[in-house]
């Protein structure tokens, strides 16, 4: 039968759960209210991280907080400090998980898989760790981080800008003296300290390209310790930009995307919290950046928005424990010995209401430490004065806390000041109720309130501070016997009240004033901004390679002089013809226009009867230009008839060479090469459309082909020689001289000779692309500096028959 959350309460002690969340008892305070603390990597216990437990033994609360926590409300509120959490979990079912865990209640085993035991690990020490440096000027010391970066897309000046901020691990393995373990290392540093407690951890690439081992060193304080890195060095507590991220790789990615068009980013301080970000990363960093703007550049996933949700309740969670320190209170803060103290301060420097109390308490102080030194007073009375002086100390830290509004996310309202204000005009004041009032009374408080108070108020009345007879109150009716030049108040005594005015738009004081913070995540979507980087690079080399619509551009056209060089393209031949059909057009329209007005301008002349004697004239002029123009044109036949003849022997001379152009070797030997060009032709169409294929299945392939081959040079080379056959013919071949059978059947075979040797080579870069990837160039590149011994080789062998069998299947389509 499945256990209730009563069933939790009752059988589980809250001691039990904190031991497992992490704490440890503290001796120091003693049994009888036990409490737990963190410690750190150091040994020594992690200051404000304490939980004190209730007398029953069934909650906890942490100082100075007063909600107390229960096994259930412990473990909901605090979720990332037990082993069975993940990111997204609901946090009852992770009660569920951990309280039927610590009651070893059987869990049934479909649903999750089952986890080691917690091991008791050393505090870490850079005393167990070899580490190799970046060093900017060496070209065999930057290659071998070349091989973590390079797979992430991450360019050689963001490794010089975060240089001083990693460097690689090297560890012997546990139990095995031969074998070391490298890594990529991220220091980690608590906020505002120095030293090293951890190490985040980046494993190379697998062969299949996707990244290795990511964690942390073993014994790192992955509780408070973060990566803190900036380009330019600036401190954590002087950044006015501070940027978090999940990974130290997310984190440079970043800053290759952006930091070039901004100058505050190459200043800005940038974290990484190693994985699921802590409440005591966040408070460590808030509390050493408050004045900072705070970039939560968290995943763009469910996990990540959790994180910045987090952030944004620990903030609070801060503010609320923070002093609002008003103006008041300035000058006891400022005497604060101890800023984690606040009894630490000087007494007399407090507001009068607060050195009333303390006066309480210290005489009570007094009275105790004479009753134990003098020896004369009973045991009972003793502990009769000790609880008295207790109480009154707990007093004046209430009224302490309360003053400095601890708890509280905000401080209080602005006072304005006090009044004595008259019994009569408090409804008013407090309730809006006018009910009653004179027409002078109103008149008074509507004057008073106007003067004083033109942006509002918030009221407190003191009812215990009363004056029934107040010959100066602050307002009231008139008193036509004052006598005002000898100091009288012009108002009639009446019985009034001491009232606390606040400003409603001001606060004495705010804790954090400012800190901000601003969510961003890739605008593409992407998962992170790794992903985006390694995307937009890998768009770019493809435009670099196949150019923006995705296709090789070829410059193609006509020599016309015969100089080598192209005068005339396709295209502008295309836009001279179309410019010409233009031309053409726009005359023909011209001409229709003319003739429509000749005709119009006619038929309204005909219309007049004034103008026939013109018209007749006309008429003889026209028939004198109409046989001049007969005669031309009989010139013209003529002329026509004499060129018919030439152009009949013309064609004559065409029959003849065409028939010897058409001999029964020349003919079948040009029509076979025309044949193969075309198959040849067909075969690179073809090999290109894979070509694209490939390249959008694995763009990794296009950098690697680089290195496993010369592939892209031999290409270029016999598409290079391709073209320049072609252009040596037409160049050789004019209007004045025609090529002769036998070189034109020289000229196909050569042409299909050098297109069967450009679609070969065509296919061996496809081939490349498709199946090479940046694993395989780091296995070339190692061959014979890294031991590997047959397992890895079989492994090797294993991926790429594997991959083989899959590009089979996927190309063969």
């Amino acid at each position: 039968m499945p256990l209730t959350y009563n069933d939790f309460r009752e059988r589980i002690d809250i001691q039990d759960v904190l031991r497992d969340a992490g704490y440890h008892l503290n001796r120091r305070d003693g049994l009888r209210w036990p409490s737990y603390v963190r410690v750190g990597s150091d040994g020594r216990r992690v200051s404000g991280d304490k939980f004190i437990v209730t007398a029953n033994g069934k909650g906890c609360f942490h100082p100075p907080e007063q909600k107390v926590y229960s096994v259930v409300s412990f473990i909901i509120h605090h979720p990332d400090l037990f082993q069975e959490f993940r990111p997204g979990m609901n946090t009852h079912h992770l009660v569920n998980l951990v309280c039927n865990r610590l009651l070893n209640q059987p869990i049934d085993r479909s649903m999750h898989n089952i986890i080691e035991p917690r091991r008791q690990a050393k505090p870490f020490s850079v005393k167990d760790y070899q580490f190799t440096y970046f060093q900017k000027l060496r070209a065999e010391n930057i290659r071998k981080f070349g091989q973590f970066f390079n797979s992430r897309m991450i360019k050689p000046y963001v490794q010089r800008a975060f240089s001083s901020y990693f460097m690689l691990s090297t560890k012997q393995v546990e139990n095995e003296k031969n074998i070391h373990r490298t890594n990529l290392a991220f220091p980690l540093t608590v906020p505002g300290g120095k030293d090293i407690v951890g190490l985040e951890e980046r494993g190379r690439p697998r062969l299949d390209g996707s990244s290795g081992y990511k964690g942390k060193a073993l014994g790192s304080n992955a509780s408070e310790g973060l990566w803190i890195a900036s380009p330019k060095g600036t401190e954590l507590k002087d950044a006015r930009h501070v940027l978090w991220f999940e990974s130290a790789y997310d984190a440079m990615a970043y800053y290759q995307l952006h930091a070039w068009k901004n100058e505050e980013l190459r200043r800005a301080v940038y974290l990484s919290t190693g994985g699921n970000p802590t409440v005591m990363q966040f408070r460590g960093v808030i509390r050493e950046a408050p004045e900072a703007c705070h970039h939560l550049c968290f995943d763009n996933d469910m996990a990540g928005r959790q994180f910045a949700e987090n952030f944004h309740t620990e903030l609070r969670h801060v503010r609320e424990g923070l002093p609002k320190v008003g103006e008041d209170m300035k000058d006891y803060m400022a005497s604060l010995r101890n800023p984690d103290n606040l009894l630490s301060g000087d007494e007399y420097r407090l507001p009068k209401d607060l050195q009333d109390a303390y006066g309480l308490y210290e005489n009570e102080a007094d009275e105790l430490y004479s009753m134990k030194t003098s020896g004369l007073c009973p045991d009972f009375e003793i502990e009769e004065q000790t609880r008295k002086a207790m109480r009154l100390h707990e007093e004046y830290y209430k009224k302490l806390t309360d003053k400095l509004c601890i708890g509280q996310e905000q401080g209080r309202l602005k006072e304005i000041g006090t009044y004595d204000i008259p019994d009569w005009a408090i409804p008013a004041l407090e309730n809006g109720d006018y009910e009653g009032l004179t027409e002078e009374e109103t008149d008074a408080l509507n004057w008073f309130l106007d003067e004083h108070f033109p942006k509002g108020f918030v009221s407190d009345v003191k009812w215990d501070d009363i004056n029934e007879f107040n010959t100066r109150p602050a307002f009231g009716t008139h008193d036509p016997h004052a006598l005002t030049d000898r100091g009288e108040s012009p108002y009639q005594a009446v019985k009034t009240y001491a009232v606390r005015f606040f400003d409603p738009q001001r606060r004495d004081g705010k804790a954090l004033p400012k800190l901000t913070v601003v969510r961003e995540v890739p605008p593409d979507g992407s998962k992170d901004w790794n992903d985006m980087l390694f995307q937009k690079e890998m768009e770019r080399i493809k435009t670099e390679i196949l150019g923006p619509d995705g296709e090789k551009k070829v410059a193609s056209g006509i020599d016309l002089d015969g100089d080598g060089e192209v005068e005339l393209n396709e295209s502008d031949e295309k836009k001279q013809a179309g410019r010409q059909r233009i031309g053409y057009t726009s005359i023909l329209i011209l001409l229709m226009l003319l003739n429509f007005t000749v005709r119009s301008h006619a038929q309204a002349v005909t219309a007049n009867p004034g103008e026939h004697t013109i018209l007749a004239a006309g008429n003889s002029l026209i028939n004198e230009t109409v046989g001049k123009e007969a005669d031309a044109q009989r010139g013209t036949a003529i002329l026509q008839s004499t060129m018919a003849a030439e152009f009949t022997t013309m064609k004559g001379w065409e029959k003849k060479y065409n028939s010897y152009l058409k001999t029964a070797n020349g003919y079948a030997s040009a029509l076979k090469a025309a044949t193969h060009i075309y198959d040849d032709g067909l075969r690179i169409l073809i090999t290109l459309d894979k070509l694209r294929r490939a390249i959008n299945n694995n763009p990794q392939g296009i950098a690697a082909t680089v290195s496993m081959n010369n592939l892209y040079i031999e290409t270029t080379t016999e598409m290079v020689s391709v073209f320049t056959l072609l252009k040596d013919a037409v160049a050789k071949g004019g209007e004045s001289n025609m090529l002769t059978g036998a070189e034109r059947s020289k000229t196909l075979w050569e042409l299909e000779d050098r297109l069967s040797s450009f679609s070969h080579k065509l296919r061996q870069l496809y081939l490349s692309i498709r199946h090479y990837r940046m694993a395989d160039v780091w296995n070339r590149a190692t061959a014979g500096m890294i031991e590997r011994d047959r397992r890895d080789v079989a492994l090797q062998s294993l991926s790429h028959w594997k991959r083989y069998a899959k590009e089979v299947s996927l190309y063969s389509k």
